[in-house]
């Protein structure tokens, strides 16, 4: 299953303009504002939440074939604002009848299947993994016949050394606590064939702590010859709950040790790396999703008192809005007029 689907009305709705019907509607998986506010009932703090895709134009059927801008959801609201507490609370006389299509193909299948062609298809020129890369996949099926190590110490010469570097006192001092299979696996990361790195341990054995405090190491420094201030570390896992956990953990201490880092907690990692603008062609004009979530998150803090949880860690969409409500009134300036333009209700052009 996946955390985007088609939804479907069962019912059509009745204006004045008109019958419409909203078949085929784009669903994706969001955070549930409400899970955290003591002012709903806890069946609503549970809830799924889901941001669905509505047209704000529809051509009528009346043989005119004109194109009118209709709200088409107000039959479903249920309170004034997002944070109009009294009224959110789940009552099945305001249920709605929905039918839910989902996509039967597997994407995490897909990806692991093309990532693993990558590997055994010939390599085209200019093209295909490195040759560090492919070391490391042979690695993996032959633990033997090492030629290459790869040492993070070189990278992040702070590393070789940590108690006695710059680095925050409370990173430091929770890399002091390390037991021993910690420590050796943090000396480990001078020796790693082809640039793998393998730390097992059973649950609760120290090894997301180990990955945080790693994490906040690298950060308390520059990569050796970089300009860039922070390098990217990216964290995967195969279980959302765990991700978002260590997402906020890491937000937390980086909180704590005064780390000015951006912590973003990505969610659909293919599909929104897919849908960005970074990998549009430039011949395509249509709106990128990215555009599409970045105005959702826009249009939630323009009409709503409710405030983020700085302790969690943002996702994309929120972290986008944050940094552009940081920089809206310099670099960010026509992008912030577009946004009045679309609060005021003014159409937007093909330019726009």
């Amino acid at each position: 299953m996946t955390d985007r689907f088609r939804i479907s009305l069962d019912a059509p709705i009745s204006l004045l303009e008109g019958y419409f019907s909203l078949p085929a509607l784009e669903a994706a998986r969001v955070l549930n504002p409400y899970e955290d506010r003591k002012e709903v009932s806890s069946s609503v703090q549970n809830c799924a939440a889901f941001k669905i895709d509505i047209p704000r134009s529809m051509e009528t059927k009346d043989g005119s074939k004109r194109i009118i801008e209709i709200k088409l959801t107000g039959n479903f609201q249920v309170a004034t604002a997002i944070d109009d507490f009294q009224s959110i609370k789940l009552d099945k006389g305001l249920c709605q009848l929905l039918t839910i299509e989902w996509s039967t193909q597997s994407p995490t299948f897909d990806a692991e299947i093309a990532a693993l062609r990558c590997f055994t298809d010939p390599p085209s020129e200019g093209e295909g993994p490195s040759h560090k890369a492919r070391c490391a996949f042979e690695l993996i099926q032959n633990f033997h016949g090492i030629k290459e190590y790869y040492s993070l110490h070189t990278d992040f010469p702070h590393l070789k050394d940590p108690v006695m570097q710059a680095i925050p006192p409370l990173i430091r001092d929770k890399f002091s606590k390390f037991n021993r299979d910690q420590r050796a696996a943090f000396d480990g990361l001078a020796k790693m064939p082809y640039g793998l790195h393998f730390v097992n341990g059973c649950p609760g054995a120290g090894k997301t702590e180990w990955n945080m405090v790693v994490s906040g190491l690298i950060h308390s420094g520059k990569r050796a010859e970089s300009k860039r201030r922070f390098s990217p570390i990216l964290f995967l896992v195969d279980i959302n709950e765990t991700v978002t956990q260590a997402a906020d953990r890491y937000q937390s201490l980086c909180q704590a040790a005064n780390l000015s880092v951006n912590v973003v907690r990505m969610y659909g990692w293919p599909h929104e790396v897919r849908n960005s603008d970074k990998v549009k062609s430039a011949e395509e004009t249509q709106a990128s999703r990215f555009t599409r979530e970045f105005l959702t998150a826009a249009g939630l803090a323009r009409q709503t008192t409710l405030k983020r949880d700085k302790k969690k860690a943002p996702t994309l969409d929120e972290a986008a809005w944050e940094y552009f409500d940081r920089y809206q009134g310099k670099a960010l300036l026509p992008l912030k007029e577009l946004l009045e333009k679309m609060e005021s209700g003014q159409a937007l052009s093909n330019k726009d």
